[in-house]
């Protein structure tokens, strides 16, 4: 009996943290629709080039400046999440296509203390 409740306690935890995701991803989502500025500012570039770099080939690859949001682990408060959400055209191809070249290219910046970063398209048109 004791297993089947840490089983079921696991299981509304996962279901816990994939709820805050999914809030997470709603908000950034809404954000890049209503064009909303990014919430990377100039003192947070500066401080930390990586982000900036980051920020930099994002724009080039999507054409649009990115909404970057720092996200934290609901399970885990040690790890932070930095998410970069763009608008992207083409098939689901061509988007899993541009998230793997988004991926190659970002794992050539010199790493820093930026937290895990993330990538999410939100597919128009």
């Amino acid at each position: 009996m004791e297993a089947r409740i840490r089983n079921l306690e696991r299981a509304v935890q996962r279901h816990c943290a994939e709820i805050e995701y999914l809030r997470v991803a709603v908000r950034a989502i809404s954000a890049v629709q209503r064009e909303e500025p990014t919430a990377l500012s100039n003192q947070t570039a500066e401080v930390n080039p990586r982000l900036s770099e980051v920020v930099r080939i994002t724009q080039e690859m999507f054409q649009m400046l990115p909404t970057v949001e720092f996200v934290q682990d609901p399970e885990d408060h040690t790890h932070t999440f930095v998410v970069f959400t763009v608008r992207a055209r083409g098939s689901a191809l061509d988007i899993v296509r541009q998230r793997i070249e988004w991926h190659d290219r970002v794992d050539e910046v010199p790493p820093g203390a930026s937290g895990i970063l993330r990538l999410s398209i939100v597919p128009i048109g």
